[in-house]
């Protein structure tokens, strides 16, 4: 006798047993890794930092510094300024002896681009006297060049813009008159009159 055939849907069952083994397994894993990291994917991530990493100083209206480490700069405060080298405003300590001074400019001393003048300083008082010379000139006066004190050391000289002070090292004699001279550059034919002279902040006559 004869054995019926097998059913012709016998591998489609294997299949769909198969498909069916392949999901559970893919739960299944799914499950288990859920279990083993319950929080990730639902971390979230940090954005970057919105506060500011530099420390508020006092003062700054940013509240913070530059990267230079400095304070960030107020954009309508104007930072202050270093005073000028050589300032010619007159120091506390001048000397205040009323000494008596005339400017004159040197004979045969005048060229187109210079000149040399002095400052007579006569001392009428009793006792010997410091000095300062103050000496204020027109923009066409462009530099200081040298000066000297005839018999005498010479004198400090500071410079500060078309001001120039003389400071003298050494005493002016009880009834003596030294000879401050110095020497500057002008522009070609420019005008050199001192548009201010004193000494000891008293005002020279000029000649």
């Amino acid at each position: 006798m004869e054995e019926p055939p097998p059913p012709k849907d016998k591998p489609r069952w294997r299949f769909l047993v198969a498909i069916g083994g392949i999901v559970v397994l893919a739960f299944v894993s799914m499950a288990a890794v859920a279990a083993l990291f319950p929080q990730r994917g639902s971390q979230a991530v940090a954005g970057p930092e919105t506060s500011n990493p530099f420390p508020h100083l006092p003062g700054d209206p940013t509240g913070g510094t530059s990267p230079s480490g400095g304070p960030t700069p107020d954009p309508g405060q104007t930072p202050a300024s270093t005073p000028p080298r050589g300032s010619a405003s007159r120091p506390p300590n001048a000397p205040s002896g009323q000494l008596s001074g005339a400017y004159t400019v040197l004979p045969n001393a005048v060229w187109e681009t210079g000149f040399q003048a002095q400052v007579a300083i006569t001392n009428n008082t009793g006792s010997a006297q410091s000095w300062q010379v103050r000496l204020v000139y027109p923009a066409s006066v462009t530099r200081y060049v040298t000066s000297w004190v005839d018999g005498s050391p010479g004198p400090r000289a500071e410079v500060s813009g078309q001001t120039v002070i003389f400071s003298g090292t050494a005493t002016v004699p009880i009834g003596r008159t030294i000879g401050l001279k110095f020497q500057f550059d002008r522009t070609k034919g420019g005008d050199f009159s001192p548009i201010e002279c004193s000494v000891n902040g008293r005002a020279c006559t000029v000649g």
